[in-house]
């Protein structure tokens, strides 16, 4: 067990869960750096058991309704089709009081998950597999295409307001609490020359036609959960972070995240180029599922989203820099302002090639007969 954690806990917590089914054992999952996590094994198969860290998950239980009530709706839809919901999204397991948590007398935070059988990639090995996550996380966006949003918390304030971002950016340049702006005059004036990219979504906001959909919000290929056997997308993980947001922003840092030449760490603004074969599979599995849930204009700013998202990391990475490294934590002085070079330098990679992207997007769009 974790140094403060006890066996009374755990069986106290498996207790309070309605797993129906007689337990034979449970082990510690060592990976993982926030939660306590523990594999159940019950007569009935396999079932996660995790003791959320509230320190990072400031509202857990806001996290979990957000997750339970996706989910139902999500399983709704694959029983409509005559999929298999056991394998086609995450089964929230509620306790015996009937929510999909536990809270024990010291306020430890705990919640439970069947176990789904798969594999994740840490690393995107190829473009067919890029394009196996695109259709995985558009069929997120489709399924929940005609979910009530308004019903959803925000778990995290601001977490993809750009223009928010760019105004703490500013502020943090001029208070300069750490003296560091000295060491990034470069970068503070890419942020600046690039800073309407925090206000391009405004006109489809403020005319209707980008609505505010439920969004994951951590679209990288390792949360997308693939068979063993035929590599075909079963569902996506890690819905801690699902709210209210853009559905832009998704398919943007997935691109992001997901088709720069380099490392995150790589300085040489020589080597940093965006894959646009990865950029192109990746569009065609994502509008093969949300062709007919996204609006007009949401399809039209897909590649420009790509450099919002990107540019709004860098920003973020430069801000924490200049407040000494708060929210991204480094092991070294100047970890974060590299981090910020290396996506800024891929951003000025992207606005190069926005044109070809939007040329790819015609193309694509061409193909399905749009």
């Amino acid at each position: 067990m974790a140094a403060d954690i006890t066996l009374k806990e755990v069986e106290k917590a498996i207790s309070e869960f309605d797993f129906d089914s007689k337990i034979l054992g449970y082990k510690l999952i060592r990976s993982g750096n926030i939660n306590d996590t523990l594999d159940l094994s019950m007569e009935s198969g396999h079932f996660i058991l995790q003791r959320l860290n509230t320190y990072v998950y400031r509202k857990p239980k806001e996290v979990m309704i957000n997750i339970d009530r996706i989910t139902t709706h999500i399983k709704e839809k694959i029983v409509a089709r005559n999929g298999n919901p056991d394998l086609g999204v995450l089964q929230v397991c509620h306790a015996k009081n009937g929510l999909p948590y536990y809270i024990d007398e010291h306020d430890n935070f705990w919640r439970a998950f069947k176990f789904i059988e798969g594999f994740a990639y840490d690393v995107t090995p190829n473009k067919e597999a890029f394009k196996e996550g695109a259709i995985a996380f558009g069929r997120f966006q489709r399924d929940l295409g005609d979910f009530p949003v308004n019903e959803m918390y925000y778990t995290i304030p601001n977490f993809h307001n750009t223009p928010h971002r760019y105004q703490v950016f500013e502020e943090s340049v001029k208070e300069d609490i750490k003296d560091r702006a000295k060491n990034a005059p470069d970068l503070i004036e890419l942020v600046r020359k690039y800073s309407y990219l925090a206000h391009v979504y405004d006109d489809a906001v403020n005319s209707g036609e980008m609505p505010l959909r439920v969004t994951h919000n951590d679209t990288k290929l390792n949360n997308v959960m693939l068979d063993k056997e035929t590599h075909e997308p079963l569902c996506v993980l890690d819905l801690d972070t699902v709210m209210p947001g853009y559905a832009v922003n998704d398919f943007g840092d997935a691109i992001r995240s997901g088709t720069s030449t380099a490392s995150k760490t790589e300085q040489d603004k020589t080597k940093i180029h965006i894959k646009l074969d990865y950029f192109k599979a990746y569009l065609e599995g994502f509008l093969a599922e949300t062709i007919d849930t996204l609006s007009k204009a949401e399809i039209e700013l897909l590649p420009t989203s790509c450099l919002v998202m990107t540019y709004e990391l860098g920003m973020r990475y430069l801000t924490d820099y200049l407040q000494g490294d708060p929210y991204f934590k480094a092991s070294t002085e100047n970890q974060n302002l590299i981090k910020a070079r290396n996506q800024l330098y891929f951003l000025e990679d992207m606005v190069l090639h926005e044109k070809d992207m939007k040329d790819i997007l015609h193309e694509v769009l061409a193909s399905l007969g749009r």
